[in-house]
């Protein structure tokens, strides 16, 4: 009997911690990633007495600030018809449905029935959201039980300069699965540049680069969905020292998903529409309408975004095809990204102690690949 059909890759049994893809309620995934504290917004965009609904990890949420400036998230609906909440009034901190006027605390406890003759408020409550306001961003903890300890970064609560986000529209692993031999490519259009071939190390926060002199590469990836590099000028050494930024993929859904970043430099990746535009382009590239050359000459903010976004989103809305890729020796860090998110997972399902990711100092260039870096930029 021909038993070829089963020699395909795609035909082989996918173990539970491989589904790494997926992150809704009940996940694998998604189980993993809500025992972190995520971003959800940006602070800035979020005023006083204002709601807004929020999608994160296929779950929808309402998010709004008190009208004495503080934020605070809630289940999605009204629970006696459902209606959208982020659609009616936040009163001082709580918020009001539009449908028929039941008003929920910052703890999600039903306080007002208006047109009840016998208000049984005290019965109905919906789940409320630990929230941080930090480094201009808000943070919340939607997991389970107890939030761990939030993360600081005391280096970085004096050098921002600005908090934004955008929104990509492929799977949030495909973004934190980038490598670092795509740039020459990918951001120099094809400049032919010679990749230095790097070595991967794990660390007490996800995993960094060595270069072949041992020089390491401060460009890093930190546990869960994190990644932090010390400057944003494409074609020039990320580890320059003169800029910075923290990224982190927060997943929307399973096709799209977030990217708040944290910079040291004054920029923003929406201003003037930036990321719709992106977006934009990226779709008309894909369907053959347009070709990223044909942006080489225009704001270099949207090029960049465009041409991270194509190569992602040019592996298809979720990319889950591992086993029939051909990986390379410059794919160090997609094989040690993967294997750590495989290990964490697999020791989450088994019952076992998953590892603490702990950044505890900032990451710093060696003296002489900080020399490097001055002599390559000319200065």
């Amino acid at each position: 009997m021909d038993t070829s059909i089963n020699m395909d890759p795609k035909c082989r049994e996918k173990a539970p911690w491989e589904d790494v893809f997926h992150t809704g309620p009940g996940t694998t995934a998604g189980r993993y990633l809500r025992t972190f504290w995520h971003p959800v917004w940006v602070a800035s965009l979020l005023k006083p007495g204002r709601s807004k609904p929020l999608k994160i990890m296929n779950e929808e949420f309402t998010l709004f600030r008190g009208e004495g400036g503080k934020a605070h998230l809630l289940d999605f609906r009204c629970r006696h018809r459902g209606t959208q909440l982020s659609t009616g009034w936040v009163e001082g901190d709580e918020i009001r449905c539009f449908y028929h006027g039941w008003k929920y605390g910052a703890d999600g406890q039903c306080t007002e029935q208006p047109n009840e003759p016998k208000p049984f408020c005290e019965r109905i409550k919906i789940r409320s959201y630990p929230v941080r306001e930090y480094l201009g961003l808000i943070f919340a903890y939607i997991g389970e039980g107890e939030p761990p300890e939030f993360p600081l970064y005391p280096d970085w609560e004096k050098k921002v300069q600005a908090s934004d986000y955008y929104m990509r529209e492929c799977n949030y692993f495909q973004h934190m699965n980038n490598d670092l031999a795509h740039v020459p490519w990918v951001h120099g259009l094809r400049s032919g540049e010679t990749v230095p071939l790097v070595s991967m190390e794990e660390t007490e926060f996800g995993c960094q680069a060595v270069l072949p002199n041992g020089r390491v590469h401060i460009a890093l990836f930190l546990m869960p969905n994190m990644a932090e590099i010390t400057s944003v000028n494409v074609g020039r050494p990320p580890y320059d020292g003169r800029g910075g930024a923290l990224f982190w993929r927060v997943p929307i859904d399973d096709a799209s998903h977030y990217n708040f970043s944290v910079l040291s430099y004054p920029g923003s990746w929406t201003a003037d529409g930036a990321a719709e535009k992106a977006n934009h382009y990226v779709r008309e590239i894909l369907a053959g309408n347009l070709h990223i050359e044909d942006l080489r000459d225009g704001d270099m903010n949207i090029l960049v975004n465009v041409a991270d976004a194509l190569a992602q989103c040019g592996q298809g809305a979720i990319y889950e095809d591992w086993d029939t890729e051909n990986l390379s020796r410059h794919d160090g860090q997609v094989v040690m990204q993967r294997a750590m998110w495989f290990r964490e997972l697999r020791a989450m399902l088994e019952g076992k102690p998953l590892k603490k990711w702990v950044r505890s100092k900032p990451p710093e260039a060696p003296p002489e690949q900080a020399a490097l870096a001055v002599k390559e930029v000319g200065e």
